[in-house]
């Protein structure tokens, strides 16, 4: 487990690339994509950035409520960052919203995993809940099942190579893959225990850069966070989830640390 309560930020690339992973994209893109509204995915929060004191905070990545002070992420969406310049928007469909369109709230800390890529962010006071556009998930108890549909919404690029972004939040249905199928795709590198698949082989369907920390769907309960893929879309690329039912019992234990800022 890492805490972390560092001053200082740097500046990150917009694929949160990691030396370990080069070539792997954090990424909703292809397929039958449509226009959603916060009211679908009430539990959905925009996580921004800034990386200058000068600068404005820009969405990142996406992050889901998990109860009253605490958002569920993916820990690369926090790779050098530092709770002053870090914020959580909730309540709006908006990747721009600002303050009169949504709740913005500061971050208090994080909690970061030492090897999956999952986190929590520790608000500085608690989401005010309502039942249209501001509510806790349920988490999965049940490990999702190949075929299954699952369903994702984010705020990222529109397509891999260009950065396209709509304004409005996205959604889209993919089905879950066997977990020997999901390491056979990515047969050059790891995919971990931890860590599944969703997507079709023959591509077109997925998530795109600007959708990691987004919570995967199944039944209206929570199974896994968008966390990385090869490109967006590709053919023998589906997207890679964190599973959130193997690591519940770190969930659990972290939920309510309390971290004392000076």
């Amino acid at each position: 487990m890492k805490i972390c309560i560092s001053l200082l930020a740097l500046v990150v690339t917009l694929q949160l690339v990691s030396s370990s992973n080069a070539g792997k994209v954090e990424r909703l893109v292809g397929g039958n994509v449509v226009e959603s509204h916060i009211t679908q995915f009430p539990y959905e929060v925009s996580v921004r950035r800034r990386f200058c004191d000068a600068c404005a905070y820009e969405h990142y990545c996406s992050g889901t409520i998990l109860s009253s002070k605490v958002v569920i992420t993916a820990r690369s969406c926090l790779q050098d960052a530092v709770p002053q310049r870090t914020q959580v928007v909730a309540s709006t469909s908006k990747r721009s919203a600002s303050a009169q369109d949504g709740q913005v709230y500061l971050v208090e800390g994080f909690v970061e995993h030492k090897h999956a890529d999952i986190a929590l962010i520790h608000l500085a006071l608690e989401l005010v809940f309502n039942e249209l556009s501001i509510v806790p998930v349920t988490l999965a108890t049940e490990l999702p099942t190949k075929g299954t549909k699952a369903l994702v919404a984010g705020w990222g690029q529109l397509s891999e190579f260009e950065a396209n972004f709509d304004d409005g939040l996205k959604a889209v249905e993919v089905p879950i893959m066997d977990l020997t199928e999901c390491r056979k795709a990515y047969f050059w590198t790891e995919v971990k225990d931890w860590e599944f698949c969703a997507g079709y082989l023959q591509g077109g369907v997925d998530a795109c850069q600007g959708d990691a920390g987004s919570p995967l769907m199944m039944d209206d309960q929570m199974v896994g966070i968008v966390s990385w893929g090869y490109g967006c879309a590709r053919r023998g690329n589906p997207g890679v989830y964190t599973n959130v039912v193997l690591l519940r019992e770190w969930i659990d234990q972290n939920s309510n640390i309390f971290i004392d800022f000076l």
